[in-house]
């Protein structure tokens, strides 16, 4: 009797410890399972757009800090902007680098992560500082010229199975950077295409003079339901010059505003470089160059805020000191050099990606401090001086894109982040954004 009950006995104990062992492999399958959703989910939980530039320059930077598409966090963006091409003297787009964008298949490669992520976005950018104002304000100036540049986007779009255009002219309007006077209302022109209106409208009349030549882009974005950006800036001079706001805020999806790169590059005193607010102790000469005048002021124009997507800032900006004693706000530049020098891996002088700036920081190479009024830190080594954005700075940029109603945030560029963890986390400035930008966070399998 004994002995069937101590069988009886182990066989419970078998049994119970098999069901624990099937319990345990169910709830691992579970959490990994969950993880992936997660993953795979994450970007349709936030509660702004969060557009993601990737540079096709980072994929020649050196070893360990080469970028790649494989690199590109899909999860934790909204929409992916592929940057650049340009246009030719006939306004037919074209391959800015024929080497990474078609033999090594750059925009096959990079529209293939839908797969990945289906909820993505994939849009191309056109433009860019280097590709100069003359182009496109010749591209605008008549009928033909903008019927053959539409014609190309139409072309392109569908060839590479993009989901829509970015216009980065820099700047309409600006002469400095060989536009005209008359950019202002042809972009307008060309941006309209937005509004086609039916052959039998009430307003034909009124229409038909803008739209006919536009017509093209118009019917080949309404059937792919393709999306129509625009970097902006927020100096007052530059919007008055080069935007009719009426007629954009109307047509554009989305206002890509560059509220980055706004003091310090004509000052002689160095500052930080993307100011969440003003400084008490602003002069006239940085008036409205920070991101909470400069988002306002185009809303005052009749921007709906949900448009504007804030430009957050992946790289500091740096100079050269004239006085390593002297190293607070508005400390003097050295009159020789001005900017700071090249990064090891960027190698560009006057910008450090935070990846370059961070080792520096836990090292206390770096010494960090932070401006309180304007909500961005500054550091500092020797005679090198940079303004940057880092975790606690951008917090404070996303709680107030969320409490004033801006349409989300919009990195420059992917892969100046820390994308390999070397500091801690990895992609850690744009996991910073994505946290401060959820809302409704959604838990799987419970």
């Amino acid at each position: 009797m004994k002995i069937m009950k101590k069988l009886a006995y182990l066989s419970f104990c078998a049994f119970a410890g098999l069901l624990l062992v099937f319990v345990l492999i169910i709830c691992a399958f579970v959490y990994f399972i969950s993880d992936k959703e997660a993953d795979i989910k994450l970007n349709s939980q936030v509660s702004g757009k969060i557009v993601c530039y990737f540079g096709t320059w980072s994929t020649y930077r050196p070893s360990p800090w080469t970028y790649t598409i494989d690199n590109i966090p899909g999860n934790l963006c909204t929409h992916l902007i592929y940057t650049f091409v340009g246009f030719n003297e006939t306004f037919q787009l074209k391959y800015l680098d024929n080497q990474f964008d078609i033999v090594r298949e750059g925009f096959k490669k990079f529209v293939a992560l839908r797969a990945k992520w289906p909820r993505l976005k994939f849009i191309i950018a056109v433009g860019g500082w280097s590709v100069g104002g003359a182009l496109f304000s010749n591209m605008v100036k008549d009928r033909e010229s903008r019927k053959s540049f539409i014609t190309s986007v139409a072309t392109f779009l569908t060839r590479y199975k993009f989901d829509g255009l970015d216009l980065d002219w820099q700047y309409p309007g600006s002469t400095e950077h060989q536009g005209n006077y008359q950019d202002k209302e042809n972009f307008a022109k060309l941006i309209k295409v937005r509004s086609i209106r039916p052959a039998n409208s009430a307003n034909e009349n009124h229409f038909t003079l803008l739209i006919i030549p536009l017509q093209e882009l118009r019917t080949e974005f309404d059937k792919h339901n393709y999306i129509l950006s625009s970097t902006v800036p927020i100096t007052s001079s530059r919007i008055q010059d080069g935007y009719k706001i009426t007629e954009l805020a109307r047509d554009l999806d989305h206002f890509h505003v560059l509220t980055y790169n706004l003091r310090g590059v004509r000052s002689p005193l160095v500052d930080v470089h993307s100011p969440l607010f003003p400084r008490s102790t602003d002069g006239e000469e940085v008036f409205g160059l920070n991101v909470r005048d400069g988002l306002q002021y185009w809303a005052s124009l009749g921007v709906p805020k949900y448009k504007l997507v804030v430009g957050i800032p992946f790289f500091g900006k740096t100079f050269t000191l004239e006085c390593e004693e002297n190293n607070g706000i508005k400390a003097p530049i050295n009159k020789t050099y001005h900017t700071g020098r090249p990064g090891e891996f960027t190698r560009e002088a006057g910008i450090l990606a935070y990846y370059e700036i961070c080792p520096g920081l836990l090292l206390n190479k770096w010494t960090r401090e932070w401006d309180d009024e304007t909500k961005v830190p500054y550091a500092y080594y020797k005679d090198q001086w940079v303004g940057y954005e880092d975790e606690e700075s951008i917090r404070f940029k996303m709680e107030f894109i969320r409490k004033e109603g801006y349409g989300g945030a919009m990195i420059w560029t992917l892969d100046l982040d820390d994308f390999r963890g070397e500091c801690g986390e990895n992609n850690i400035l744009l996991r910073t954004i994505h946290k401060h930008l959820r809302v409704n966070t959604l838990k799987f399998f419970t």
